[in-house]
């Protein structure tokens, strides 16, 4: 009975052993992949900010394109009133 429970004792801390090998090689895994995607992740950071950035400008170019005009349309009523 003896060797019996020394023989259970270590499958439990073959176990225990085995579940901690996989959790530890699976946050090594995942640290890994991290470090793989790093330059992707990276270049699109860069592809949002530029598109962000673009957009902002199109945005302002837009309003001043549409006050240019509405200053033109008001100085051409203002010369023809007079």
């Amino acid at each position: 009975m003896t060797a019996n429970k020394a023989g259970s004792a270590s499958k439990k801390d073959l176990h225990e052993g085995s579940r901690e090998a996989v959790l530890f090689r699976l946050c090594r895994m995942q640290m890994s992949t991290m470090s793989e995607f790093a330059p992707i992740i990276i270049i699109e950071l860069f592809l949002v900010f530029g598109g962000v950035v673009l957009f902002a400008w199109w945005q302002f170019r837009d309003l001043r394109k549409e006050r240019e005009k509405r200053e033109r349309h008001q100085s051409d009523q203002t010369s023809r009133e007079q």
